[in-house]
């Protein structure tokens, strides 16, 4: 390993903070998970908390460690002011969100640890396309957040809208995915490069 490797990883560091804890509350979650109501949000009610905790402190880091523009992962990756703007609105936007469902989930009884989990990955792949600067990166970047809305929008699974939702949802996503990788085939073929700057040559 160069030396280089671990200054590298500072600008996004804040990702892979937000991916441990999603990953950390994902295990809490589901090691604790019980049938019984009470219990049961008893957990999402704790699982809503870490959630909220861990984009609080995402959105510090991302004020910590803004500075000028920086690229790393071969250029794949990119940081700068803007993009800690951008993604500071989708990290309060995370958090209002999980917020805002706490009344709906006890109206309706419906409280699952999963939801915050969900938002705050789908967060996770918003921040990617943030700060994508190739193709490649700003693909995985919506999938991991369309992935995560495929099962919120099929979250209440007793619920036939819900569910059909869910499924339509999945299979327009499908559809717009394949899309986007044939254009992204037809933009290589004419570029021969992913990088996003370097695409605008195809027209002129």
């Amino acid at each position: 390993m160069s030396e280089d490797a671990i200054p590298n990883l500072i600008p996004v560091l804040p990702e892979l903070f937000l991916l441990c804890t999603i990953l950390a509350t994902l295990m809490l979650g589901t090691f604790q998970r019980e049938e019984q109501n009470e219990t049961r949000r008893s957990v999402s009610q704790t699982v809503s908390l870490l959630s909220i905790g861990s984009l609080t402190l995402t959105l510090l880091l991302l004020f910590m460690l803004s500075s000028s523009r920086v690229t790393i992962f071969a250029d794949m990756f990119i940081t700068d002011e803007y993009a800690v703007y951008l993604k500071s609105l989708i990290l309060v936007g995370a958090i209002s969100s999980i917020v805002l469902s706490q009344t709906f989930f006890e109206r309706h009884n419906t409280a699952r640890f999963e939801y915050p989990i969900f938002i705050a990955f789908a967060s996770l792949g918003m921040m990617l396309m943030v700060s994508a600067n190739d193709l490649i990166a700003l693909y995985i970047g919506i999938e991991m957040q369309s992935l995560s809305l495929y099962v919120i929008a099929a979250f209440h699974r007793d619920d036939t809208r819900s569910s059909e939702a869910g499924l339509k949802y999945f299979v327009l996503g499908a559809v717009a995915s394949g899309l986007l990788l044939y254009g992204c085939s037809l933009i290589y073929g004419f570029s021969a490069t992913n990088r996003l700057p370097l695409c605008k040559g195809i027209t002129g």
